[in-house]
């Protein structure tokens, strides 16, 4: 509905006078909209005509983006003139044509879109400029106006998140509301440094033990002044409103002002609901829950004199009640709605409520309940008490704030091992591709970078600096002739591994191995004696019949994921008779169908990898590969495609792009470039221990001496890797 011009005046005036009267500071100009959604964006346009600045147009119908939505988009503004948010297409997209299905698109081109837009102020200036000339103008979102009216400038897809949803139906409100419930922040990236908490008074309930103990000594390291409370320590007990009043009246007495107030008393009852005492039961909502309440409303006074911090804990238990912890479930999911409630309530105030939720935690609470476990399971209250001490330093509020276990491969110190001898590796890899190079010169055999080695060369003149592989294509004809001729002619230390010469060996890919070395990925056998030194990849190209690209990945896909499966370990069980039969039978009824294919159809167009190690279906012309040319990686000359734009589109698309840092992973979890180097000298130097435990689905966990840093001495294996585990591993052209 479109309202009045006096009605529109004097809400935007209400708003100004809350603004004024709350001191948010961010909001700098408040617009008026219109009756469409582009009268919006020419109106915020408009209001910065003439200035140097990017546009981020939002829909407040989607309240919940993220930080890190916002981050990306940002940051692909230094890269690009128009950006869009948007998420992959799970469902099947018809167009119907009335009550009647006209067409299927493919799904894998599909998207959904989500806001934030954002625009170079030109662009979008640019592009609404053109099509308010258009008397047929008509658009949806503003990325649609620079799509039709500037159709050379490239808009860049963010991915967006599932919970960026949008409320359009009344039933949305109730899945929005679930979604803020369980929002939760992770604070890995907040520096900690004593300047910020230098004489800060800090109240720690709950601080004789566990958690709180260790928040303590830390804070009083960063040069706070800290006052622990407890049962055991001093009697206090916080289920009890006057006893938390005394405790913070003392400490206030004596300091004149409380910056932090931070609540870690708990009690975990184990036990069925019909087995529990109605004492029992009493107690625990006592101290968990009326604890909670009693210390959030005795500290209110002294934070909101100070603008202080409020920090509660929860449990990853709160988001569904489990069996035998009906009692501690359901307190702990009353405190993340009574944080949520009170910092809502408190922000004004200048307050912020937060809510720590760990994942298991060794605590002597939970040995008590639990025993001993595994060290390697649980979350150390250390790394606990960092999280609730960043949160005392953060601007949140209201907010449930994730504390987890780091997996190995995002262990500190062995991620910056593998870091600092990444360039070693590099090298070493380069020295065995220069051989190679040398021996396919020598006997007139054909290659060329392939994968992310061309990729490197061509956006980074040499190794994508966080790529820790090379890749080399050859066809199959030249690949073994180079099996023949390459066991004499490699230099010393260097291995040719196929499943011939190293039989343990399950990979269909061959490789150049160097000896004196360990290179580790998640999926790799310790049971199994195979050479793991780093190594080059040699892909075999085949040529492909001149079928449509969906029939190609189609029939690849199914062929490559069927082989991976029937060539991973089986136990004899009821599944892993079905799984031979039916990936066996999929295998052969592809495989004969592209067989019958290449019969059918001339093969003198396309080429590419050989069945079992085309994932992704992928195909490349002839004539972008042929005839071979020449390109500088690493400061050498190496063989390579002919177009090696066309092949990387092929491959990556938008390949010149830049992925963000999280998706800038390495693909080891443990380099070795000199083994016998560190080896040699055991007594000389401190080689420091590195040990992996495989469990049964390959996955594994960190033993590390006490310097820290990882290096070789064990590596155990047990288990079986599943058919559920595998198909990631058989796809080779990842996404760099």
């Amino acid at each position: 509905m479109k309202l009045p011009l006096f009605p529109i005046l004097f809400i935007i005036a209400d708003f100004e006078s809350i603004i004024i009267k709350n001191g948010w500071k961010k909001v700098k100009k408040i617009l008026k909209g219109g009756q469409e959604r582009f009268h919006s964006s020419l109106s915020a346009i408009k209001a910065y005509e003439g200035s140097d600045v990017n546009l981020i147009f939002h829909d407040a119908v989607r309240p919940l983006v993220s930080q890190r939505i916002l981050n990306d988009v940002i940051k692909a503004l230094e890269t690009y003139a128009a950006i869009d948010v948007a998420m992959p297409a799970t469902d099947t997209i018809i167009e119907v044509d009335g009550d009647f299905i006209h067409q299927i698109p493919d799904r894998s081109k599909l998207k959904r879109g989500q806001t934030p837009q954002a625009f170079h102020l030109e662009t979008i200036s640019h592009a609404y400029e053109i099509a308010l000339k258009d008397e047929h103008f008509k658009v949806t979102d503003d990325c649609g106006v620079v799509v039709k009216y500037l159709p050379d400038v490239p808009v860049y897809v963010v991915t967006g998140e599932e919970s960026n949803m949008k409320l359009t139906y009344k039933e949305d409100t109730y899945l929005l509301d679930k979604f803020f419930q369980l929002r939760k922040s992770e604070l890995n990236e907040i520096p900690l440094n004593e300047s910020q908490l230098k004489g800060k008074v800090a109240v720690i309930f709950g601080g004789s033990y566990g958690i709180g103990e260790h928040t303590a000594r830390m804070l009083q390291e960063k040069q706070a002044k800290v006052f622990c409370f407890s049962r055991s320590m001093n009697g206090v007990d916080v289920g009890k409103k006057e006893q938390v009043a005394d405790a913070l009246k003392k400490v206030f007495l004596q300091t004149h002002r409380i910056d932090y107030i931070i609540n870690t008393a708990g009690v975990l009852n184990k036990e069925p609901l019909m087995s529990s005492d109605y004492q029992t039961i009493y107690n625990a909502v006592s101290t968990n829950y009326m604890g909670t309440i009693n210390v959030a409303m005795e500290a209110y006074a002294y934070l909101k004199e100070s603008k202080g911090k409020l920090v509660f804990f929860t449990s990853s238990s709160y988001t569904r009640g489990r069996a035998f912890y009906s009692i501690y479930s359901s307190t702990k999911a009353a405190i993340v709605n009574f944080v949520q409630a009170i910092a809502q309530e408190w922000e004004p105030f200048g307050i912020a409520v937060n809510c720590i939720n760990p994942e298991r935690t060794k605590t002597p609470m939970r040995v008590k309940n639990f025993g001993t476990e595994p060290e390697n399971t649980l979350l150390s209250a250390e790394k606990v008490a960092i999280a609730t001490i960043q949160s005392l330093v953060s601007e949140f509020t209201g907010q449930v704030i994730d504390v987890k276990r780091n997996e190995v491969w995002k262990n500190e110190f062995l991620s910056t091992y593998v870091a600092n001898n990444l360039r070693a590796c590099q090298l070493k890899q380069l020295s065995i591709l220069e051989e190679m190079d040398r021996i396919c010169q020598k006997h007139h055999l054909t290659y060329w970078l392939d994968g992310g080695t061309l990729l490197g060369a061509v956006r980074h003149g040499g190794f994508i600096p966080w790529d820790d592989d090379i890749d080399i294509g050859m066809p199959l004809a030249d690949m073994q002739k180079f099996i023949e001729v390459a066991p004499d002619e490699l230099s010393e230390g260097l291995f040719l591994q196929t499943p011939q010469s190293d039989p343990s060996s399950k990979e269909p890919i061959i490789k150049v191995r160097d000896l004196n070395s360990l290179y580790v990925e998640f999926g790799d056998n310790f049971n199994a004696d195979y050479q793991k030194g780093l190594f080059v990849d040699i892909f075999p190209f085949i040529d492909y019949p001149s079928i449509p690209k969906s029939w190609v990945k189609k029939l690849t896909k199914g062929i490559s994921k069927s082989y991976s499966i029937l060539h991973t370990q089986h136990y004899y069980s009821l599944r892993a008779f079905a799984e031979f039969f039916y990936f066996g039978t999929k295998y052969w009824l592809f495989k004969g169908i592209w067989n019958l294919l290449g019969l059918l159809y001339k093969k003198d167009t396309y080429l590419s990898n050989v069945l079992i190690n085309n994932g992704y279906g992928i195909m490349h012309r002839k004539d972008s590969v042929f005839p071979i040319s020449e390109i500088i990686f690493e400061g050498k000359p190496f063989k390579a495609p002919a177009n090696p734009d066309a092949y990387l589109k092929d491959l990556y698309k938008n390949y010149m792009d830049i992925p963000p840092k999280d998706k800038q992973k390495i693909h080891a979890i443990y380099i070795h470039p000199e083994l016998i180097k560190e080896t040699m000298k055991p007594f000389l130097v401190d080689v420091p221990v590195l040990i992996l435990f495989f469990n049964r689905r390959n996955n594994y966990h960190k033993c590390l001496n006490k310097s820290g840093m990882p290096s070789l001495q064990a590596f155990p294996l047990s288990g079986r890797t599943t058919w559920r585990t595998r198909p990631a591993r058989y796809k080779k052209h990842v996404v760099k």
